[in-house]
């Protein structure tokens, strides 16, 4: 039997009856295409999170392609006919002259967003599942897909009085008025607005749904961060002691080094050790959430493989799973129960039978798998069957 995992498209249009019979499960798999025909045999198939599942005759090429690309007359004319089409990724469409060579794609998956005129995105909606956004821009339009870094450099290649369509709009390098006036035309964001209070000030005009858009606003005398993480490294490159993080802020150095460091901290949250929470909490000038790590705690977010020894020196220990662990064999059922305090998890955990029952006992929060499969995988297949994974695509 054989198993297939992470995959991004299986195009089992071409199996034979007995290849399909070899197939026991699908997990994480982006797109199955399979023939009217082939339904009835991918019931007996255990599926687990499989994105799409369409049928296709097989005279239909299925063109696919990661990342983000340009869709234009050129590149139209050169697909087969008919088609359907596997996007992973943005799509710019560039104003189509002929709308009739979209009558060649039987059907799209489009995982990502789409950018087009009105009238190419109504053609082209209507043949196409969009799994993302819909950007509808003018022709003559500057459409710049994903981020948008405004600073001087990048105000020096825009034609002057563009009008700009983008996802997301940085602005946190300081502007002048007279090169946005100059550049700028109009702006339109289509998902959020990250930017200093001086610099939104100057671009508030140009932003043609600035009610409608989500926004960041950074102080200006802090530095900007998604995320991040501080460590002994990173305080020594820190390129102003004043932080503003609107992910997690996780703290790892010693409350010395921070306090040498830094100033002032705000961030939606922050993660931080028992034995120095108390000595840098001053710092926290907005902080939304704070996590206090207890030093006798594991969180994993790969592969962790909980030992004996481990338990036998950890009477309190608490873990939080978001990858797979694995409980070692030679741990009897009530170490588990006695030592370990509080158990969540949001990935995998394997044990063997005689675990089983401690493991979830001590689980006060479970959102992924628990199973007792450990004397037969310590995996995801069983031994009996051949793990096919971590490749785009595969046709059978």
């Amino acid at each position: 039997m054989k198993a297939y995992m992470n995959i991004g498209i299986i195009d089992a249009r071409f199996a034979q009856d007995q290849t399909l019979a070899q197939i026991s499960k699908l997990t994480n798999i982006g797109t199955l295409i399979m023939t009217p025909n082939q339904q009835a045999a991918s019931n007996r198939i255990a599926m687990t999170n499989v994105g799409n599942i369409i049928t296709l005759e097989k005279e239909v090429s299925v063109v696919h392609q990661s990342g983000d690309m340009t869709l234009d007359d050129n590149y139209l004319s050169q697909l087969p006919d008919p088609c359907a089409f596997n996007f992973n990724g943005n799509v710019l469409v560039h104003p189509l002259k002929d709308r009739t060579m979209l009558d060649k794609i039987d059907s799209g998956i489009i995982n990502g967003n789409v950018y087009a005129t009105s009238a190419d995105f109504a053609t082209f909606a209507s043949t196409c599942q969009i799994n993302g956004s819909g950007i509808v821009y003018k022709e003559g339009d500057l459409v710049i897909p994903n981020r948008f870094k405004l600073n001087d450099i990048e105000l020096l290649g825009i034609p002057a009085g563009s009008s700009i369509v983008t996802d997301v709009l940085e602005a946190l390098e300081e502007l002048s008025d007279e090169d946005i006036s100059e550049a700028i035309g109009s702006l339109k964001v289509n998902t959020l607005i990250i930017a200093t209070k001086s610099n939104i000030r100057k671009l508030v005009s140009k932003i043609v749904n600035y009610n409608q858009v989500e926004k960041i606003i950074a102080p200006d005398d802090h530095t900007y961060y998604e995320r991040l993480t501080l460590d002994e490294s990173t305080l020594e490159f820190l390129p102003s002691r004043k932080l503003f993080v609107t992910g997690t802020l996780n703290i790892v150095a010693s409350a010395q080094s921070v306090l040498e460091h830094v100033d002032s901290i705000i961030a939606s949250h922050v993660s931080v050790s028992k034995t120095d929470a108390d000595s840098i909490r001053h710092l926290f000038k907005d902080v939304k959430n704070i996590k206090v790590r207890d030093p006798k705690s594991i969180q994993n977010m790969a592969k962790t493989v909980v030992t004996k020894a481990l338990l036998e020196e950890s009477d309190n220990l608490s873990i939080e799973n978001m990858g797979k662990l694995v409980f070692a064999k030679d741990i009897p059922a009530s170490l588990i129960r006695s030592n370990v305090s509080n158990l969540v998890n949001m990935g995998k955990i394997s044990c063997t039978k005689e675990q089983y029952t401690a493991v979830l006992s001590v689980c006060s929060q479970n959102m992924g798998a628990i199973k007792d499969d450990l004397e037969t995988d310590e995996g995801w297949v069983d031994q009996e069957e051949v793990l096919i994974s971590n490749m785009e695509y595969v046709k059978l």
